[in-house]
């Protein structure tokens, strides 16, 4: 984060001498270089597996199928998938550590909470932390353009972990920056956001932070204060819904946290950003 403070820094010292008379022109469309490919809500090439309650047309039949290929999600036997299944907060995890591409835990990790035996049906709030825990972990810094800047504004610390005092430039974590400019080229319109606070429900979202933050501390093997990990939880949930992961649930963008989810729903998640196959996130884990 310092190098990338005193890149700004330099940046800027360098526009005010080179910018000493003023000069109306257009702002450059000029792009950084993106290190890890996704494809949202792009689906297989072939689905080679059938399920009898999965069928085309569906709104879920492409992600259910696609996750089915890349060997994330399988079925019960017999054909049947259960699409309207609830996902439990264990196959919540299951699912994060196959996204890793690394083998589920034998033993489970836990001390009084036990991640892996946890049946509890996983809400949207849990799943979308869970799978976004890694996200700003891994793939160093990424210094924006100014185009870049320009357009993650209304987002702010909602993508962006420093911006420089006049808006001008701004860095990005390498694997948000790569599942930012993915979810760019599939064409999302998100309508960003900087503040858990900008959501129609935000009391309802900081009330299931102050009541879920220490179980998301102990599946996730979190530490630090009840301010750092409340906070941690508010910066996830922001990468999840910037990132297009989770939507609102209405036409004002309710993110519901409590929401529980099924099967063909998780499904749809991983699909939104493309993470659809076994070890697709394996560059941001460890």
């Amino acid at each position: 984060m310092k190098n990338c403070r005193r890149m700004v820094a330099a940046l800027l010292a360098t526009l005010m001498l080179t910018s000493i008379a003023p000069a109306a022109h257009a702002m450059e469309e000029e792009w950084g270089k993106v290190n890890h490919v996704y494809h949202p809500n792009t689906p297989a090439e072939t689905y080679t597996h059938a399920y009898t309650d999965v069928t085309p047309g569906a709104w879920y039949y492409d992600a259910v199928m696609t996750l089915t290929e890349g060997g994330l999600l399988g079925g019960y036997g017999g054909g049947k998938f259960g699409p309207d299944d609830s996902l439990t907060r264990a196959q919540v995890n299951i699912l994060r550590f196959r996204l890793y591409g690394q083998n589920v835990p034998s033993d489970d990790w836990g001390f009084e909470y036990k991640p892996l035996q946890d049946k509890n049906t996983a809400s949207r709030a849990f799943a979308a932390i869970t799978f976004m825990w890694q996200i700003d972990r891994k793939g160093g810094t990424k210094l924006l353009t100014e185009y870049e800047t320009a357009l993650i504004k209304d987002a702010g610390y909602g993508l962006a972990y420093e911006i420089s005092s006049d808006g001008v430039l701004a860095c990005m974590w390498g694997t948000v920056y790569d599942n930012w400019r993915a979810a760019l080229a599939a064409g999302k319109n998100i309508e960003y956001r900087d503040s858990i606070d900008d959501f129609p429900d935000a009391d309802t979202i900081h009330q299931w932070i102050e009541e879920n933050y220490e179980l998301m501390a102990a599946a996730l093997s979190m530490s630090g204060t009840k301010e750092e990990l409340t906070a941690r939880c508010e910066q996830l949930l922001l990468y999840a819904y910037n990132l297009g992961m989770i939507g609102g649930v209405d036409n004002i963008g309710t993110l519901d946290p409590y929401g529980s989810l099924t099967r063909a729903q998780v499904s749809q998640m991983l699909f939104n950003v493309g993470w659809t196959y076994s070890g697709a996130i394996s560059y941001m884990y460890g």
